[in-house]
C-alpha cells in the first residue's frame, strides 16, 4: 500500500512539474511583441440586415484587419483596426446600385491562452472594447451635391474566442470570432469574423 501511495506521489509530482517545465516553455515562445494583418468581416445581426442580405440588397465582401498584440503568456493586450465592406443594390431611397460602403472599427482588449501544455497550437478566450461606425448613405433625391453620407456608430463591449497556430521562427496564423456582450435592444449588433497571420518581433525587437 504504501509502494502505491508514493508511486501516485511521484506521478503527481511529476506531473506538476512537467506542467511548470511546458509552461515556461510555452511562455518563452509566445511572449512578446506580435504584428498580424489578414481579412475580416462583419455581419450585423439584426433582422433587417439578415433579410437585405436574402433578398441580396446587401452583398458582404472581405475587408481587412491590422493591429498589435503584446504577449505576456498567458495574457494577450491588443489594439486593432478593422475596415470590412459591403456593396448596396436596389435600395429605394438611400444609395446609388453598387455603392460600396465601409464598416471601420478600433478595438482594445485582452485574452487568455488557454493550453500552456505546447507552443503550437493555442485557443483562447478574451474581451474588448470597439468604437466604430457604418456609412447609411444619404438620400438620392436629394438636388444638395454637397451632401455627404452619414454615419451609424457601432460602439460596443465584445466578448473573443479564437485559435492561433505557431509555425516556428514567431510566424503563425489566427483566427477569431467577436460578439457583443449586450445583445438585447442593440440593433447595431454585430459579430465579426478574423483570420490573421501573425508575426512575433520579439527578436527583431531585441536587436
Amino acid at each position: 500500500m504504501k509502494t502505491t501511495y508514493c508511486l501516485l506521489f511521484l506521478c503527481l509530482y511529476g506531473g506538476i512539474l512537467l506542467g511548470q517545465s511546458n509552461f515556461e516553455k510555452t511562455k518563452r515562445s509566445l511572449s512578446g511583441p506580435v504584428f498580424y494583418i489578414g481579412a475580416a468581416q462583419s455581419r450585423f445581426m439584426n433582422p433587417r440586415f439578415v433579410e437585405h442580405l436574402q433578398d441580396k440588397t446587401l452583398k458582404l465582401s472581405p475587408g481587412f484587419a491590422i493591429g498589435f498584440n503584446y504577449v505576456r503568456y498567458p495574457l494577450g493586450f491588443h489594439i486593432g483596426y478593422m475596415n470590412s465592406k459591403m456593396t448596396v443594390n436596389n435600395y429605394d431611397w438611400a444609395y446609388e446600385d453598387g455603392v460600396k460602403i465601409n464598416h471601420k472599427v478600433i478595438d482594445v482588449g485582452m485574452s487568455c491562452y488557454l493550453l500552456p501544455q505546447t507552443k503550437y497550437i493555442q485557443p483562447f478566450v478574451g474581451a474588448a472594447f470597439q468604437k466604430g461606425a457604418v456609412g447609411v448613405g444619404i438620400d438620392k433625391s436629394s438636388t444638395d451635391k454637397d451632401l455627404t453620407p452619414s454615419s451609424i456608430e457601432t460602439t460596443d463591449f465584445v466578448v473573443r474566442m479564437g485559435l492561433a497556430v505557431y509555425f516556428g521562427k514567431g510566424v503563425g496564423l489566427s483566427g477569431e470570432y467577436q460578439r457583443p456582450i449586450k445583445l438585447k435592444d442593440n440593433p447595431e449588433a454585430f459579430n465579426r469574423l478574423t483570420a490573421s497571420l501573425t508575426w512575433n518581433m520579439k527578436d527583431f525587437w531585441n536587436h
